[in-house]
């Protein structure tokens, strides 16, 4: 029998390779991370401990998942630890945040909506993300909550649009959402007016009268990291007579928590029927009835929805 010393390694010399996990290939997040871990000259104890020292709990085996790449932060409280991680090895802002391009959260997979092939101007939607910069599905954050508030204004000819969002950020850096509306053949085209009103900023906007469609984008106020929320709240001042708009939509593009639609109707001008729309991808819109209160308000929700569409359809009186 031979004996194998200690230090060297017992191959077969043929026959099958012996069996067992393979281990993990390295992302470059793990590289960036073990390369100024040894830099550094720090144990991953020591690591922790200064972590601790800035209110971030992160273990030892988290720390040692995270360079060997069996594991990388996922959960909200560790991606927040990311950028005192780059504070205490010396590292630039981003560093290692910018290495997790498609983090992973706790809960469901999220899927991403893309625009329907049987959507009215798609190719033209399309060019308009495009050119509003939103090329990649992490260019769009995670809408968590939606709250949606319409109000019809007969005395000012307009419908104004609250929208209020909170956003879970999935890159680092500038978070923007698409604000984006598309009119049909028979109403005016008049360019919405987008007013932030907390929260947040306008950025570029784009004009394509010709194809009915208008854009902008609405910047969140502070750069986040990855896991990051944050909220907003903007308005959208439609110059439509009220009798000319018959639905109030919202497309969210991911699983939201919830979704909630409003729209204030006038003391005079009830309307016949109201609905309640809603279809999430791959599946039929679904309508049920909806009523309007004693405050001349209807009201939809969904709560863990998506990706898909929530809205509200009436019919005025002939």
């Amino acid at each position: 029998m031979n004996d194998t010393s200690a230090g060297e390694e017992h191959r077969p010399t043929s026959g099958p390779a012996p069996s067992g996990p393979r281990p993990p290939e390295p992302s470059s997040f793990s590289t960036a991370l073990r390369t100024a871990i040894t830099r550094r000259r720090l144990s991953l104890r020591a690591l922790q401990q200064q972590l601790a020292a800035r209110g971030h709990s992160v273990s030892v085996a988290a720390l040692s998942m995270w360079q060997s790449g069996s594991r990388s932060p996922e959960h909200p409280g560790s991606i927040a630890a990311l950028p005192a991680l780059e504070e205490i090895l010396g590292l630039d802002t981003g560093a290692l945040s910018n290495e997790l391009v498609h983090p992973r959260f706790p809960g469901r997979p999220m899927r991403f909506l893309t625009l329907d092939e049987d959507l009215p101007q798609r190719e033209v939607l399309e060019r308009m993300m495009r050119e509003l910069g939103f090329t990649d599905p992490t260019d769009q954050p995670h809408e968590m909550s939606v709250v949606e508030r319409a109000v019809l204004d007969s005395a000012q000819e307009q419908l104004r649009i609250d929208i209020h969002l909170i956003v879970r950020a999935l890159k680092a850096g500038p978070c923007m959402m698409p604000s984006i509306h598309m009119f049909a053949e028979d109403e005016p085209v008049i360019r919405p007016e987008i007013i932030p009103v907390g929260g947040c900023r306008i950025g570029e906007a784009i004009d394509w009268p010709q194809q009915r469609v208008f854009g902008a984008q609405v910047i969140i106020d502070d750069d986040l990291h990855p896991g990051d929320l944050a909220s907003c709240h903007f308005r959208v001042i439609l110059s439509t007579p009220p009798h000319q708009v018959p639905e109030v939509l919202y497309s969210v593009a991911r699983r939201a928590k919830q979704v909630l639609l409003e729209v204030q109707f006038e003391e005079h001008d009830w309307p016949d029927q109201v609905e309640q729309l809603r279809g999430e991808k791959d599946t039929d819109v679904q309508v049920r009835p909806a009523m309007v209160n004693a405050s001349m308000r209807a009201r939809t929700f969904a709560t863990d929805y998506g990706p898909g569409m929530v809205g509200l359809r009436w019919r005025w009186p002939d």
